[in-house]
């Protein structure tokens, strides 16, 4: 029987909470329990330095941990395709792991399967092109001269032959993403961000793709792939002197003349409520997302917001589940979450309408449940939220990787590395007043987009899109 991670982090998420939920020794009996004033977790700090070329470092000594991971970010993500070149930020991550001046085509792979890595990849996200690896302690350099030799001599080995090669996978992996859900994903988003917007994307993706040519990559690589334009953290069981390490493999990189360009932001407001329909023959499921906007994590409200969210995602009376799932059964399923972005920010309800439910009938429901918010003065529900999300920092700073993620996610929001303490007071200072605040200014729903996606019937002879407005 094959034991999943998730399940294992079930199992003692219910172990933490009960344990969190425990009063102290010597606390009155009829005192609130507040794990996150009574918790401390015990760390190194992190040490944060940048150098010389502009490469942004963070180290994390855990002597506790087996195991090393090494994370490399770089601001090349799709928001940087340039217009008229969708996909090109996917196609040069792929084209970054056909090797380098001193590794061989898929000598990435093979240097660290025989390293004993339990894990390794890039991802392109909308912000950055991510890659990382997780080696036993004993191999920590190897996945820093990988990485330093991706930065340093990658573009040497851009190639027709694998430039074909890589188009034709990124070409696959674009058509396995499921015709039907891309044509509704697609509207979505185009009704979200405006003309020039760099989170709005096109239907001519492949296309483009298919058309780059190799001066192309390269013009990517050399404008966004830089030490000024990365980010390095490493977290695990590595020696003392790992930043004379780190030096030594990458100091000597240099940046290309100029400065990384950043995309141009047109701001796409929330000032009425929107309608975005998406009619499709023979569609087998009917879904409804409901989109507000969202702060970005360092708003003063990005926190009340992030326990908000997770009160509606779970299971008590604030609960989206309970009330369209439980109560009304009028959804198979819902799932509310935020995703945030250097360039735009936002709350998903999404969710699988029951047959024969109309999603007139949703939305009705739920911007009740939102107006609800207005008046929320649940001090319990909101104490349950920030010991759920004691839990969820706990599990991620047991495991290297997670944790290097969300140094990484810290230095992108608050321009340093995650500290558990500074963590826990974000969150232990959200007040029900500020609770309340926050879900009133961006949980309206006077002032939101409802994605409407609807079977067509056999009358229907193609994919239909409408986009209305209750405002001018």
């Amino acid at each position: 029987m094959t034991i999943r991670r998730a399940e294992v982090q079930s199992g003692v998420r219910a172990t933490l909470t009960a344990m969190l939920l425990v009063l102290l020794p010597g606390a009155p009996a009829n005192a609130e329990p507040d794990p996150l004033r009574s918790y401390v977790v015990r760390s190194s700090p992190p040490e944060h330095f940048r150098l010389t070329n502009g490469l942004e470092v963070v180290l994390q000594r855990d002597t506790a941990q087996p195991l090393v991971a090494v994370v490399v970010a770089y601001g090349a993500g799709h928001a940087y395709d340039p217009e008229g070149h969708e996909g090109l930020a996917h196609l040069v991550e792929h084209l970054t792991f056909r090797g380098s001046r001193h590794v061989p085509s898929a000598g990435i792979y093979e240097h660290l399967e025989s390293a004993g890595s339990v894990r390794w990849n890039g991802a392109t996200s909308p912000d950055l092109a991510v890659y990382y690896s997780v080696v036993p302690r004993s191999r920590y350099a190897l996945p820093l001269w990988l990485e330093s030799e991706r930065l340093a001599f990658t573009l040497e080995r851009f190639s027709e032959a694998n430039l074909e090669l890589e188009q034709a996978r990124v070409r696959k992996e674009l058509l396995q993403r499921g015709l039907s859900q891309r044509s509704f994903d697609l509207a979505l988003n185009q009704a979200l961000y405006p003309e020039r917007h760099p989170y709005r994307r096109s239907e001519d993706e492949i296309e483009d793709v298919l058309a780059a040519d190799l001066s192309d990559a390269a013009w990517f690589f050399q404008n966004h792939y830089r030490p000024d334009n990365a980010r390095l953290v490493i977290v695990g069981d590595f020696p003392e002197t790992m930043a004379t390490v780190v030096r030594r493999y990458f100091a000597p990189i240099g940046n290309p003349p100029g400065r990384p360009s950043r995309p141009r932001v047109v701001v796409r407001a929330f000032s009425h409520r929107e309608t975005l329909t998406v009619t499709e023959p023979l569609l087998v499921d009917g879904g409804l997302t409901l989109v507000f906007p969202a702060p970005n994590a360092a708003d003063p409200d990005g926190a009340a917001l992030d326990l908000v969210v997770l009160l509606l995602s779970g299971v008590g009376p604030w609960s989206l589940e309970h009330a369209l799932v439980r109560q009304n059964a009028i959804a198979e399923s819902v799932s509310t979450l935020i995703r945030r972005g250097d360039f735009a920010s936002h709350v998903y309800v999404q969710m699988q309408l029951r047959p024969g439910v109309s999603p007139e009938r949703a939305e009705t429901i739920v911007d009740g449940l939102m107006a609800r918010w207005a008046s929320f003065d649940d001090a319990g529900a909101l104490r349950e939220a920030r010991t759920s999300f004691i839990v969820d920092s706990l599990l991620d700073i047991e495991d290297p990787l997670d944790r290097a993620l969300r140094h990484l996610e810290c230095l992108r929001s608050f321009g340093e590395p995650f500290q558990f303490g500074k963590h826990l007071q974000r969150y232990r200072s959200v007040t029900v007043e500020r609770a309340r605040t926050a879900a009133r200014r961006f949980l309206n729903p006077r002032a939101r987009l409802a994605a409407r996606h609807v079977d067509g019937g056999r009358g229907c002879s193609g994919i239909c899109i409408s986009h209305d407005s209750e405002g001018p």
